[in-house]
């Protein structure tokens, strides 16, 4: 693979539809990286699961209750939009532990809103 993932520049398209696969090389290997690849792997982690939580806590200001089925569908359609578009623009890979993490992270964050405006 000819990829520069510190310019983000990728000459062939990627992808992985196998969840967590790299996400478990990486931690099964993880005490054996240098540290720059572990905080790579621990920015890139963090960073998928909460990249999706300002979207669904916006939406949910912005437009107050809305049904659970509509969320779902709105960050389901926003993760695989990110994914396709760093696909197609050779910005970055399809990764299906992306979407996993970006979903779980934007339901994370419609849930907290719901919990904390439920005891005002």
């Amino acid at each position: 693979m000819s990829a520069n993932r510190y310019t983000g520049i990728f000459d062939e398209h990627n992808i992985n539809l196998i969840p967590f696969s790299n996400k478990w090389i990486y931690f099964s290997n993880f005490f054996t990286l240098q540290t720059n690849a572990k905080l790579f792997v621990i920015k890139e982690t963090i960073g998928n699961f909460f990249l999706l939580m300002p979207f669904a806590w916006s939406y949910c200001v912005f437009f107050g209750k809305i049904k659970q089925p509509t969320m779902v569908v709105l960050i389901v359609f926003l993760a695989l939009t990110i994914e396709n578009l760093q696909y197609w623009l050779h910005i970055g890979t399809f990764d299906i532990d992306d979407i996993i993490l970006n979903i779980a992270g934007g339901l994370f964050g419609a849930f907290l809103f719901y919990r904390m405006h439920k005891r005002n």
